[in-house]
């Protein structure tokens, strides 16, 4: 079974459970959380275990972690892509691209998300009257 991770979609969190069956994928549970005000990062983990929780499902169960790595916000992609990651690591399971983008550090291998525009994240002191 694969957990997959979206968070490209601003104030919100998706998330489901995949199962291989002969030839395709099938997704056999969805869920969406509202994050609102930015706070994507501080419920993400806490949607994960509530979703899993709630479709009876343990962390043994689940043997790769699948996560959206293109489009969407920088800071959304960075979070989701982090979280997939990691857990995948810890986990000691498979991490999976929707768009194939990976690198290798230290012999494991990572999803590498994809930005489609450059990130804003800094202040535009001209924008402000700021010197």
């Amino acid at each position: 079974m694969t957990l997959y991770i979206d968070t490209s979609e601003y104030e919100l969190i998706i998330l489901a459970l995949i199962v291989k069956t002969k030839n395709k994928e099938e997704e056999i549970a969805r869920k969406k959380f509202k994050a609102g005000g930015k706070t994507q990062s501080e419920k993400l983990l806490l949607c994960i275990d509530k979703f899993l929780n709630s479709e009876k499902i343990s962390w043994q169960k689940i043997k790769a972690i699948k996560v959206r790595n293109e489009g969407g916000s920088f800071t959304g992609l960075r979070l989701g892509v982090i979280t997939a990651n990691t857990l995948a690591w810890s986990k000691g399971i498979e991490v999976i691209a929707t768009k194939n983008s990976y690198i290798k550090k230290n012999g494991i291998k990572m999803v590498k998300p994809i930005y489609n525009k450059k990130p804003d994240i800094v202040i535009n002191k001209n924008k402000y009257g700021l010197d």
